[in-house]
């Protein structure tokens, strides 16, 4: 059986009308300095993955695949967490103070997200107990993703360079490590034919040439093994 791509989520509005800044020198960058696909793309993967992974929990089928697919999102989500709040939101709230208050905001919900999130891949308690849990950290997710798209992607574009954002995102892709294979499959399953060029064109040569010669097909099978049908990419 084959799966049907899921629709993407509507594109967030990565530049919505300015707001009047009550400090103009707080923004140097005022002209968009980048495209953040990759962060609007693990946007859509956690929500996608999420909602999928809390039926296979609750059917208690694949266990271990399940179990090992899970882990994988909850690693993507901590670290896309730690890249926000130890890389990204330091240097928008110094260039942008106004903004302030909305990551505060945002980093003190990382907590309770982690806290499900943790919940959610314990291997000590039965897969179909801790499908509640996964909806639980979905729902709660949701309105937190969508405040970053709506407030923060935007600061994000303004206030750190081409060159800054280069570098954050060879971190990482450093930092994911052995996971990395998985992560981009996930990305780039839940990408539209225009996004995924876009991504493949933002990230080094090597890590494109490899998606296209090993991890697309490694991602289908995984696909395969966690859901029990075939990736559409």
């Amino acid at each position: 059986m084959t799966t049907e791509r899921p629709q993407a989520d509507p594109q967030p509005n990565l530049h919505p009308d300015p707001r009047p800044d009550p400090n103009p020198q707080s923004q140097p960058h005022p002209q968009p300095q980048h495209d953040d696909i990759g962060g609007i793309l693990i946007h859509r993967g956690l929500r996608e993955e999420l909602s999928r992974l809390a039926d296979a929990a609750e059917s208690g089928r694949r266990a271990e695949a399940v179990q090992e697919q899970i882990e994988l999102v909850i690693a993507v989500l901590h670290q896309h967490h730690h890249g926000e709040d130890e890389k990204l939101h330091p240097l928008v709230r110094d260039r942008e103070p106004s903004i302030a208050t909305i990551l505060d905001e945002l980093e003190k919900e990382h907590t309770l997200i982690q806290k499900l999130a943790d919940d959610a891949a314990d291997r000590t308690r039965p897969l179909p107990e801790r499908a509640p849990v996964i909806r639980e950290l979905l729902d709660v997710l949701r309105p937190h993703l969508a405040l970053e798209e709506a407030e923060v992607f935007p600061a994000i574009t303004r206030q750190v360079s081409q060159a800054e954002f280069e570098e954050f995102v060879k971190g990482e892709l450093k930092a994911a490590g052995r996971r990395l294979p998985a992560l981009f499959g996930m990305l780039l399953h839940y990408a539209l034919p225009g996004e995924r060029k876009r991504l493949l064109a933002d990230v080094p040569t090597p890590v494109a040439l490899f998606w296209k010669a090993f991890w697309r097909r490694g991602y289908e099978r995984r696909v395969s093994r966690v859901y029990g049908c075939r990736a559409s990419n």
